[in-house]
């Protein structure tokens, strides 16, 4: 593991494999780059992948509340791109990928994306699934703004959890769990508006590569939304959903993750 500054922030950092092409993986929020590196190394002979904890997250110093989240790990990722690579990403970790596919297409030779929470594309496909997810998000957002930081870390995770009751969850990961929640909420701005365009035609839309998106079947409604709004946007993009998972499908469902890799 390293760690060194990257777009102004203390970023720690892992190469896991050593295949001959080149590989990027966004974990998600709540979480750290080792969550998933067991499945990189089930592509150690293909791919050299590289991880990284978000700020705040795992051994990355602290997010210092400047400027907006995704913006600042956007260059974060952007910084470990030197040619064409590979890319896969988990909740916010692929909304990260989302960024780079509009932004840098012709570097990106694929993408496989765990359920990336940009749920402003499935507004844009009916104003209806808003009202339903603000529903389903109320008791977070009330907890944030009240600063329930406890409470807060419940709600979400009731969303985007696996499952795993909340007094079942060791103490010392619980009150980790709560001290991240302010980052959690700092990255929701980007996932709630297209301000990067990129569900426009100069956005996802220029990306003509191979984008396998894999989602649990247990997953909250508008995940599939989200899929269906994304896929339609890609010419060599298709959906997968798996039987029994939820959010947390690459960690709780790794073996049938890697096999729809595999074939991708």
């Amino acid at each position: 593991m390293t760690k060194d500054t990257r777009a102004g922030l203390s970023i720690n950092h892992m190469v896991l494999g050593d295949g001959s092409e080149r590989a990027l993986m966004m974990h998600c929020t709540l979480s750290s780059a080792r969550a998933m590196a067991p499945m990189a190394m089930a592509f150690e002979d293909r791919f050299t992948t590289t991880a990284f904890d978000l700020p705040g997250h795992g051994q990355s110093g602290d997010w210092d509340f400047n400027g907006d989240l995704q913006d600042r790990v956007t260059e974060v990722a952007e910084s470990f791109i030197d040619g064409p690579i590979h890319l896969i990403g988990h909740s916010f970790g692929a909304t990260i990928a989302l960024r780079l596919m509009a932004q840098m297409p012709e570097r990106i030779k694929s993408v496989v994306l765990f359920e990336p929470v940009f749920v402003e594309a499935a507004f844009q496909r009916a104003q209806k699934l808003r009202t339903a997810y603000e529903a389903e998000a109320h008791a977070f957002v009330e907890a944030i703004k009240n600063n329930d930081k406890e409470r807060a870390t419940i709600e979400f995770l009731k969303m985007w959890g696996d499952g795993t009751p909340w007094e079942a969850i060791p103490p010392n990961l619980r009150q980790s769990m709560i001290d991240k929640i302010d980052v959690v909420d700092a990255g929701t701005p980007a996932l709630h508006q297209d301000t990067h365009g990129l569900l426009g035609p100069t956005g996802l839309a220029n990306y003509k590569g191979p984008a396998l998106f894999i989602r649990g079947e247990r997953s909250i409604p508008i995940m599939q939304d989200i899929h269906t709004a994304l896929v339609a946007l890609m010419p060599q993009a298709s959906d997968h959903a798996i039987d029994g998972a939820g959010h947390m499908v690459p960690m709780t469902h790794q073996a049938e993750c890697v096999k729809l890799m595999q074939e991708f």
